[in-house]
């Protein structure tokens, strides 16, 4: 019984469920162990409750206990005057007087000659060794030792000073005979304990089936960070016309002095004030293109390894997405109002970050920009370069790339500049890693900065055609296809936008010098 049976027990006193004697003693014994138990808690209100809890169960027994020797008594005082046969039978034995015996079992050999077996003079073969166990509880040897025994052995062991090391509470020996005894409950018995879970987990040996292995997992990941990183115009008729944008022109605004005004000519225009003169600019177009995705697979394939078709799919939607991030990053380098080329200053970190303060200021005064955000978009693995850069010149406070990271973010973000991280810009590896040394990373990093708004992204739509496309032919060649494309452009318009193509460098010897 546990302390929560316990309490339920010593609840029912004084409703119609009244527990009996024998069940308040078990409860009053389960709570004095509990209290034992949890002498070392150092919780005294918990101890004091279990305390007052235990003395009315003690109360509730010696109330239980009186009451049933009361009804006992009563029930004696009822049963006066009436004779137990029973009691009479037992007396009479005891008198000497012999019941009747019981029918005498037959020999083997009776039973034999009974039912005309032939019996031959052969000697019998020595008896198998039987299975045996030996028990040791607590120290003791106890082989015919019960549940409640054992259970008695762990809460005892609770309440008693630990020995340092491990301490041995129940050890079970077996030993199984080596061959089958030759009678049915003996083979069985011995049958089980060698079949047992525990005795298969044991065996040794590999003659099942392979388990096979249906998934078919693909991480690949489905973002589209430029994509989702610029405003969004939905281009419904494949192409969109528009004007260039209106950037601050070289004339319209001067200063006029007194002298200016002396010098007025009425027949000369040139001592006059200059006027800007707005023409009607030619309209642009941007178009919008298609990328899609197209496979295809044969029909038991696709309806017996449903796994592999999902894998598949997944796995070029991946690809499309990756196309379509290059396509949109072509664009923006083409769009662009200048190229630029820097110095290496011999580290990533230093190169990176003056780069992109010098260009920011540049544009942000070409076009009186300031609250105006910039957008930078880079390469991912810019920023692993970075983490290799520092790590290996041990600047203080960022071994840690998590730091490194916070500290690239804080002075992107002193520059009002938002990084754009692209897993599809310059491959490191455009035909795959082959064996040998790892690659490096690329020399050069091909970048774009521009304001916000410089680049929209040009939204077609999108049509799917799902993923089991089928028609006769298809049919005939017991094959189902899948197609998806979408419609895409992107519309570059405004002042000063700048491509940048910045050296790397990283610092491959722990006594680097930051800037060297």
């Amino acid at each position: 019984m546990g302390i929560t049976e316990a309490l339920a027990v010593l609840a029912k006193v004084g409703t119609d469920e009244t527990p009996t004697a024998a069940e308040l003693a078990s409860a009053r014994d389960t709570i004095a162990r509990t209290l034992h138990a949890s002498k070392g808690s150092g919780d005294l209100e918990s101890l004091v409750t279990l305390r007052d809890a235990y003395q009315a169960a003690d109360a509730a027994v010696k109330e239980a206990e009186a009451a049933e020797a009361e009804s006992a008594s009563e029930a004696d005082e009822v049963l006066e005057g009436i004779p137990n046969p029973d009691a009479e039978l037992e007396a009479d034995t005891e008198d000497g007087e012999t019941p009747e015996e019981p029918k005498r079992a037959l020999s083997a050999a009776e039973a034999v000659a009974r039912l005309g077996l032939v019996v031959t003079d052969r000697e019998p073969e020595p008896e198998a060794p039987k299975s045996s166990q030996t028990l040791t509880l607590d120290g003791e040897v106890k082989n015919d030792a019960t549940w409640h025994d054992i259970g008695k052995a762990f809460s005892n062991s609770t309440r008693r000073t630990k020995k340092a090391g491990r301490n041995s509470l129940l050890q079970v020996d077996t030993q199984f005979a080596e061959k089958l005894p030759g009678r049915i409950d003996e083979n069985t018995r011995l049958l089980d304990a060698f079949t047992s879970p525990e005795a298969v987990t044991a065996a040794g040996g590999c003659c099942s089936l392979a388990q096979p292995i249906y998934d078919n997992p693909v991480n690949a990941s489905l973002e589209r960070p430029i994509r989702d990183a610029l405003p969004s115009f939905g281009a419904t008729r494949g192409a969109v016309s528009f004007y260039p944008a209106v950037c601050l022109p070289d004339s319209g605004a001067a200063l006029w002095t007194c002298d200016d005004d002396l010098a007025v000519d009425p027949d000369d225009e040139t001592t006059w004030k200059q006027c800007f003169d707005v023409e009607c600019e030619e309209e642009d177009r941007a178009q919008v293109e298609a990328i899609y995705s197209c496979l295809s697979i044969g029909n038991f394939q696709q309806r017996f390894s449903p796994e592999q078709w999902t894998a598949h799919l997944r796995a070029v939607a991946a690809l499309q997405s990756r196309v379509a991030e290059v396509s949109l990053f072509e664009k923006m380098r083409a769009g662009v109002t200048t190229t630029h080329t820097v110095e290496d200053t011999g580290s990533i970190y230093v190169t990176l970050l003056n780069t992109v303060g010098r260009a920011s200021a540049a544009i942000r005064q070409d076009q009186r920009l300031a609250d105006v955000q910039l957008d930078f978009f880079a390469p991912f693995w810019l920023l692993n370069a970075i983490r290799s850069d520092l790590r290996a010149r041990r600047l203080s406070g960022v071994d840690n790339p998590d730091v490194t990271d916070a500290l690239i973010a804080s002075a992107f973000a002193n520059e009002g500049v938002r990084p754009v991280w692209s897993l599809d810009l310059d491959p490191l590896e455009p035909n795959g890693q082959v064996d040998g040394p790892l690659s490096n990373f690329l020399d050069e990093a091909h970048t774009v900065l521009a304001p916000n708004g410089y680049f929209t992204y040009l939204d077609g739509g999108t049509l799917d055609l799902g993923t089991e496309i089928r028609d006769m032919d298809s049919n005939r060649q017991n094959k189902v296809s899948a197609f998806a494309e979408s419609f895409e452009g992107l519309l570059a318009r405004g002042c000063n936008a700048k491509a940048i193509d910045i050296p790397v460098t990283v610092c491959d010897d722990a006594f680097c010098v930051s800037g060297s």
